[in-house]
């Protein structure tokens, strides 16, 4: 039963184990080889503790996983196209549901959290927009040059090659635009803005991403859904802790082995917050999100779209939920032609309503 939540759960007892025990810290600190008989120790450990008879506790919503996953599966009807997507609960921050790929069966490669993707223009609000309102006094209504910019030989464009005078970071924000993004980056500066990048969960970001093109979600490897979904957590209320799908293991006779943290750091002040759940919601009232839709009193969300369309990303909430959706193919190639059919929008739509 639900393969896709099952894989990631199995995924997951390793990381919590790993943590517990000492694990995660003994890897991180040895050397390649030391690392090797480290992680054989630990799928040791993991397979003694299997063995043991345990009860895993999650946080799965089987009616909601079921429905979505039906939803998906119908919307993905162009051959080979693929999709992933995470579901977080805004009030635990547990995982609630996953999809993981067409038709997926338990332990195949499971795309919403072992499959980095370029997260385009999505990955602005967690690399420049929420960081300008955190270390400066830009407002939503302040404003920016969307004109031409070059920084060395980096020229970005604006989708279809618009040139702007100054706009307000309202407008920059849900037209999605380029030039306007680079600037208030180099406004905040590229280590100040990873800085605040690196708190979250993001396992494929490194060093050699700090270039200017993360501004637009240029980077080496990527994100995943899982990755963004718990991201965006952090725009519910300014707080984050790592999303997680396990609520606690017990033995048989209910005496709990592992649980994970609960205290939660807080990354965004009340005031960045405010600005940023005002510019996710006018994405979808006027700009590049319209169409999307909640059976919520609120509903904020960034689109992304990455070169060529090889990529579409939809990341948001609601007052229930937190998620994110990318479609593609697994060996990169264009979906221009799919543009218009909005199918991310269509799966965000499915995921993000009770």
């Amino acid at each position: 039963m639900f393969p896709a939540y099952s894989t990631y759960v199995m995924h997951e007892l390793k990381e919590i184990i790993s943590d517990a025990e000492g694990y995660t810290e003994k890897i991180r600190k040895a050397t390649p080889q030391a690392k090797k008989i480290i992680q054989m120790e630990l799928d040791e450990k993991v397979n003694e503790v299997l063995q043991s008879g345990i009860i895993i506790h999650t946080a799965l919503d089987p009616k909601k996983q079921e429905r979505d996953e039906k939803a998906i599966n119908a919307l993905l009807s162009v051959p080979d196209l693929e999709a992933s997507a995470a579901v977080i609960d805004n009030e635990t921050r547990e995982i609630v549901g996953m999809y993981a790929g067409k038709n997926y069966k338990k332990y195949d490669f499971h795309r919403a959290f072992q499959a980095p993707r370029q997260p385009g223009s999505s990955f602005k609000p967690i690399i420049v927009y929420a960081p300008l309102f955190e270390t400066t006094d830009y407002t939503p209504s302040s404003l920016v040059n969307g004109g031409r910019i070059c920084i060395g030989n980096f020229c970005p464009q604006n989708y279809g090659g618009a040139i702007y005078g100054n706009v307000s970071i309202t407008d920059a924000f849900k037209h999605s635009m380029n030039t306007p993004a680079v600037r208030l980056f180099s406004k905040v500066g590229i280590e100040r803005a990873f800085q605040y990048a690196q708190q979250f969960n993001f396992q494929s970001i490194v060093d050699k991403d700090k270039t200017y093109p993360a501004a637009l979600g240029g980077l080496t490897y990527g994100v995943t859904t899982l990755e963004m979904a718990d991201a965006y957590t952090s725009f519910i209320d300014g707080t984050y802790i790592k999303a997680h799908a396990i609520r606690k293991v017990t033995d048989r006779q209910g005496n709990v082995l592992y649980r994970w943290p609960t205290e939660r750091k807080t990354i965004w002040s009340d005031k960045t917050v405010k600005h940023m759940r005002t510019l996710l919601s006018e994405v979808v009232k006027s700009g590049t999100g319209v169409g999307i839709r909640a059976n919520s009193s609120y509903i904020g969300a960034k689109t992304g779209t990455t070169d060529n369309y090889r990529d579409f990303w939809l990341a948001g909430l609601s007052n229930e939920y937190t998620a994110a959706v990318w479609i593609g193919y697994d060996r990169p190639r264009s979906m221009q032609s799919l543009e218009k059919a909005k199918i991310h929008f269509k799966i965000f739509n499915q995921i993000i309503s009770k």
